[in-house]
């Protein structure tokens, strides 16, 4: 490719970057079930190129959603949500596990059937 020529666009809406642990200067661009491959100078380049476009997926994502776009959460932000989710999955796997015991004490499908209603 010549130097500054522009060869086409990439929508980033829905986007997922990626990056090769075996090359500290490439990175992939996912999106609609297609892959995009860049290559940038160096690993300091690459890691620019990656923030900015990690950054602007983010924004115009919550834009979408219509989070204030000023708005970037935090490394606590994200830590918080991730609490949360862990603590809802634990609250389903108790009752998972509730609703199996009461299933393996029932005598007959008969009862099974009443429990299945009841919970």
């Amino acid at each position: 490719m010549m130097r500054g020529s522009r060869r086409g666009c990439v929508r980033l809406r829905g986007a997922v970057i990626g990056i090769d642990d075996e090359d500290d200067s490439t990175f992939t661009i996912t999106v609609d079930q297609k892959t995009f491959h860049f290559q940038a100078r160096d690993a300091d380049e690459r890691e620019k190129w990656i923030h900015a476009l990690e950054e602007t997926i983010l924004r115009h994502t919550l834009q979408l959603q219509g989070v204030d776009p000023g708005f970037v959460p935090s490394v606590q932000d994200f830590d918080k949500k991730l609490t949360e989710a862990d603590a809802y999955l634990q609250i389903l796997i108790d009752q998972l596990k509730l609703f199996d015991e009461k299933l393996q004490n029932c005598k007959d499908d008969e009862q099974r059937k009443a429990s299945i209603i009841f919970v």
